[in-house]
């Protein structure tokens, strides 16, 4: 299974904002559309969560954003825009993934570092899965 095909948890998140993250988790698959609409979704606590509770012994999984099926045709304008009006959950999301080792450990084994990740998922097992762009 790639990363891009987790089941995804959206169970935190009762918000009719998460409706694509519903729709992810009930296809098993997180697209490029589900991760924008995603990023816009205004109850983001779990993410943060998911990044604060991560361990060594947490399976974290890094996904390029680049590798998601679909998704729109701009998708880098689609992507910084979501993220440019979405910076409070983005500065909270990263500040939990700053303070966290195990994923810190992930981000500079794959390359990337903090100011890299766009969001964060967990799925059924408790596996995380940090979404980043390199661009960002």
């Amino acid at each position: 299974m790639s990363a891009a095909t987790s089941a995804f948890d959206t169970s935190a998140s009762a918000s009719a904002d998460a409706s694509a993250s519903a729709s992810a988790s009930t296809s098993g698959t997180l697209t490029f559309d589900d991760l924008i609409s995603d990023i816009g979704n205004t109850d983001w606590t779990a993410d943060v969560g998911a990044a604060a509770a991560a361990s060594a012994d947490t399976a974290i999984n890094i996904v390029e954003v680049s590798s998601l099926e679909g998704g729109v045709d701009a998708s880098a304008m689609a992507l910084a825009t979501a993220s440019a009006a979405n910076g409070e959950r983005l500065s909270a999301l990263r500040a939990a993934v700053s303070g966290n080792a195990a994923i810190q450990a992930k981000l500079t084994a794959s390359g990337h570092d903090t100011d890299d990740v766009v969001a964060i998922k967990t799925d059924a097992s408790g596996a995380v899965w940090v979404y980043v762009d390199a661009a960002e």
